[in-house]
């Protein structure tokens, strides 16, 4: 009985909630389900929160509450409705989890870099039947550099390293747990990852 509910909450929840979140740099906006699958950026057409690209020290941090594959877009402009150059991927990432990943910009032209301006950051999250999105809009510095991420600067899990057992301390009661204790997790963010914690505790 409490596996048929959780099962119907799971689904109410995946077809409303968010399935990605972009912490770092904050989005335009992060939307709902429908809205995440409005390109090219989760239905907000507008820009919105834009930071200075050095501020993200050549990494962004993504939060999922399903799982998905991931690619990273560049576009230049105030507000760019094209991405052409790729400068960043995230494959596998897994429902509950925190990433933090690398960008490369080494895709981007050099005159580009060297003039600076603004630009807009696209996640795209592959999904089996579609794509979901979000944007954050950011400001290049003249003759920004295109560092190549090495090794040690690849992605990293925020719950990596969590001891297994499977059921509350990985995945989404970790990532709940790193949420509470980092200064960068939005109120959504904990709620969501709480939330989903609650929902696997029920299905065992």
């Amino acid at each position: 009985m409490l596996a048929a509910i959780a099962l119907t909450l799971i689904a109410a929840v995946s077809s409303v909630s968010a399935h990605l979140e972009m912490l770092t740099p904050l989005p335009r906006n992060v939307g709902t389900m429908p809205d995440q699958q409005i390109g090219p950026c989760a239905n907000a057409p507008t820009p919105a929160n834009r930071v200075p690209f050095s501020t993200l020290q050549n990494n962004i941090v993504l939060a999922f509450y399903w799982d998905g594959s991931n690619d990273i877009f560049l576009g230049f402009g105030s507000n760019p409705t094209t991405f052409p150059y790729k400068i960043g991927a995230l494959p596998n990432a897994k429902m509950g989890e925190t990433y933090t990943v690398p960008l490369d910009l080494t895709s981007v032209p050099a005159e580009l870099l060297t003039s600076g301006g603004e630009a807009t950051i696209q996640v795209v999250c592959h999904q089996p039947k579609f794509d979901i999105y979000q944007c954050a809009d950011v400001t290049l510095e003249a003759n920004t550099k295109a560092v190549v991420p090495s090794k040690s600067n690849s992605t990293v899990s925020a719950s990596a390293g969590a001891s297994k057992p499977m059921a509350m301390t990985t995945g989404a009661a970790a990532a709940a747990t790193t949420a509470a204790k980092t200064s960068d997790a939005s109120p959504v963010s904990i709620v969501k990852a709480g939330l989903a914690a609650v929902l696997v505790a029920m299905l065992l």
